[in-house]
């Protein structure tokens, strides 16, 4: 089981054992360490990292500025709490630039004190499981980019290079880690990938990521706007057409699902599309096969 621990450096030996007490019988479970002066501070800081630090801003020798500027340095994480006196106020200021976290003044107000080391301790737990997911979040990433990499490397030995997009991914949320844990799950899968998300938000850049990480990757990755495409072409530029079809079809044209044949069409902004249209896109991702306007023959599409 994990403590909360706390330090405590004054040379006023008498609260070196008063505050310690306090402590201990308002805070279940905390354990307290205590340094008579600045330097033998930073020999327990060495050694331990600590989730909060109490220490008296006038001490001979090392005071508790250059105390609070080695705490910065070497363990910028641990907040810590200046005991200030009375008339003291010029002190308290360079103290807080100096990136303290509050100043206890004295006589010391038992329940303010505690209250505030319990705040201080609270925003240090917030801290570190923050850096942790960013670190379990970079693990992640790391991983996924050695795959991209790995196959990525593979495919410029036949003069096929693919930019990864994974790295515009990266985030310290725990949302955008399970993002990137769905692409890996969904990468090699047959299935049709629905990319929900507000304009601007990378939906085309999760199509890449699952199409470089799935077997398709030396195939076409095909991305359509669905919304820049006016509603009497949309079913031509899709489905494609046959010679003589309409008006103007002196030649047979392929749609987007012929040219993304045996890879990926990402189908951008879908909502805009009619719903008729979208009636046979429905049927084409569920039978894998398009009708060309004017022709009587449905035609097989292999498309992810």
């Amino acid at each position: 089981m994990n403590h909360t621990r706390v330090l405590i450096v004054d040379d006023d030996q008498a609260l070196l054992q008063g505050l310690p007490q306090a402590l201990r019988l308002r805070m279940e479970g905390v354990m307290v360490d205590t340094a008579d002066s600045g330097t033998g501070a930073l020999n327990r800081i060495a050694a331990l990292d600590y989730d909060a630090i109490v220490t008296d801003l006038k001490m001979p020798g090392m005071d508790g500025l250059d105390l609070l500027a080695e705490i910065r340095t070497h363990r910028p994480d641990t907040p810590t709490l200046m005991i200030t006196g009375h008339g003291e106020h010029d002190l308290v200021v360079h103290a807080l630039r100096g990136g303290a976290y509050d100043f206890i003044q004295k006589p010391i107000d038992r329940d303010y004190f505690v209250a505030s080391l319990r705040r201080a301790i609270e925003r240090r737990a917030l801290s570190r499981r923050v850096k942790e997911q960013q670190l379990a979040l970079e693990r992640h990433l790391n991983e996924l980019e050695a795959i991209v990499e790995e196959r990525t490397r593979e495919l410029r030995q036949t003069n096929q290079v693919i930019d990864s997009p994974l790295r515009l991914l990266l985030g310290p949320s725990a949302q955008m880690e399970k993002i990137v844990h769905q692409i890996r799950q969904v990468a090699d899968s047959p299935l049709t990938v629905l990319v929900e998300g507000e304009t601007g938000t990378g939906k085309e850049l999760v199509a890449r990521a699952v199409h470089q990480l799935s077997a398709r990757r030396e195939k076409p990755f095909i991305a359509v706007d669905c919304g820049a495409i006016p509603d009497t072409l949309i079913e031509s530029e899709l489905f494609g057409y046959e010679k003589g079809a309409f008006t103007g079809a002196q030649q047979r044209k392929e749609g987007q699902f012929d040219l993304a044949d045996g890879g990926t069409l990402f189908l951008d902004e879908i909502v805009n599309l009619p719903l008729p249209t979208q009636t046979k896109l429905l049927r084409a991702l569920q039978e894998r096969q398009v009708q060309r306007l004017g022709g009587k023959q449905p035609v097989r599409v292999d498309v992810r």
